[in-house]
C-alpha cells in the first residue's frame, strides 16, 4: 500500500513525503541531540562557528540540507531514467535511512563531506562519451577536493573519479588531468587563507594525518539501531545482487548509472576503514548509491507485499528511535 501510495498520483506522493519528514524530525528538533565534538575537523568547526552550540540552529540548518540532498537526488535519477517519473521513492527512503537516528538529525562530522560529494556524484553522473567533459571533470574534482578539506577519507574519492573519467570520458588524457586540477585547487586555496591568517599550516596537516585511524564502533548503540542496519543491509544486499545480475537486460543509460553507482558504493566501503570515530557517520556515504538501488528496485511495477512491508518496517524503527520511546 505505502509502495503503490509514493508511485502514483500527483501530489499525494509528495504529501506522503512531507508527512515522513515532518514525523521523523520533530522530536530531535524539540529534543535536540548534543553536539558532536568537532576537534579533529578544525575547518569544519571554524566555518560552522556558534552554530555548534546553538542545538536547535543545527538541527534546522541539518533539516535545510536534508530536504534539498532528498530532492536533488530525486530530481536527478529521475532525469537519468533510473527511477520512475512519478516515484517519489527516493526522498521517502533517503529522508529515512538519513534521519533515522536522532544523532544524525544535527550537524556532524559528514554533513558538508556528504554535500560536497553529492555534488562531486552529480557532475560524475553527466559525464558523456561522445563530448567534452572538460569543465564537468574540473567541478567533480573541485568539490571532491573541497570534501577532503572537510574529512580527510573523502580523498580515496579522487581515485574513484579517475576511473569513472577512464571509463566514460571522451578526452581521458586531459580529463584525468583536470580533475586532479580542481581536486587540488580548494586545497591551494585554503593554505592561502591559511599563510594570509598567520595560520599553522603545518599543524592542519599534522591533524589530517592523525586523524586516519581504524573504525570505531560505538558499544552505546541501541538494539533499534542494529535492527535498522541489519533490515537495511540483508534488502540492500539483495537488491543490489538482483540488479547487477540483471543489468544486460536494461538500458544502456541505466547500466552506465548503475555501474558509477556502484564505484561510488565501493569507494564509500573502502574509506570507511580509516573513518575512525566518526564510522557510524561515515556510513551516510553509502547512502547515496544504496538508495539509488533500493528506490529503482521498489518503483517497480510489480512489486510484492515484502516490499511494502520492507519500506513500512524502516520507518517505523526510524520514527522509534527519533520519538525515543524505546531505548
Amino acid at each position: 500500500m505505502l509502495r503503490k501510495i509514493l508511485c502514483t498520483g500527483q501530489f499525494r506522493p509528495f504529501i506522503v513525503v512531507a508527512i515522513t519528514t515532518g514525523l521523523l524530525w520533530l522530536n530531535p528538533l524539540l529534543n535536540p541531540p548534543s553536539s558532536v565534538s568537532f576537534d579533529v575537523f578544525p575547518l569544519q568547526k571554524c566555518l560552522w562557528g556558534g552554530l555548534l552550540n546553538n542545538r536547535l540552529g543545527a538541527g534546522i540548518i541539518a533539516l535545510i540540507l536534508t530536504i534539498i540532498l532528498a530532492v536533488g537526488y530525486y530530481l536527478i535519477l529521475r532525469a537519468k531514467k533510473f527511477v520512475p517519473y512519478r516515484s517519489t521513492i527516493t526522498p521517502f527512503l533517503f529522508i529515512v535511512i538519513i534521519s533515522h537516528n536522532p544523532n544524525l538529525c544535527t550537524i556532524h562530522p559528514l554533513t558538508l563531506p556528504l554535500l560536497c560529494l553529492f555534488l562531486s556524484l552529480l557532475f560524475a553522473l553527466s559525464f558523456s562519451p561522445s563530448e567534452p567533459n572538460f569543465q564537468k571533470s574540473f567541478w567533480a574534482g573541485f568539490f571532491t577536493g573541497l570534501a577532503s578539506l572537510f574529512y580527510p577519507p573523502a580523498i580515496f574519492f579522487l581515485f574513484y573519479l579517475w576511473i569513472i573519467v577512464l571509463l566514460y570520458s571522451s578526452s581521458r588524457g586531459r580529463d584525468f588531468l583536470l580533475v586532479l586540477l580542481g581536486f587540488l585547487s580548494p586545497l591551494a586555496l585554503i593554505f592561502e587563507f591559511m599563510f594570509l591568517l598567520d595560520y599553522p599550516v603545518l599543524e592542519f596537516i599534522q591533524s589530517v594525518v592523525v586523524f586516519y585511524d581504524l573504525p570505531v564502533i560505538s558499544a552505546s548503540i541501541s538494539w533499534l539501531e542494529w535492527m535498522f542496519i541489519l533490515i537495511f543491509t540483508i534488502t540492500i544486499l539483495y537488491i543490489f545482487f538482483v540488479y547487477m545480475s540483471r543489468l544486460l537486460q536494461k538500458p544502456i543509460q541505466f547500466r552506465r548509472t548503475s555501474w558509477i553507482l556502484a564505484w561510488f558504493l565501493f569507494f564509500s566501503v573502502i574509506s570507511s576503514v580509516f573513518s575512525g570515530s566518526v564510522f557510524i557517520y561515515h556510513l551516510t556515504l553509502v547512502i547515496l548509491p544504496l538508495t539509488a538501488f533500493a528506490s529503482a528496485y521498489f518503483s517497480e511495477p510489480l512489486g510484492t507485499w515484502r516490499s511494502d512491508m520492507t519500506l513500512c518496517l524502516l520507518f517505523l524503527i526510524a520514527l522509534l528511535q527519533n520519538l525515543q520511546i524505546i531505548k
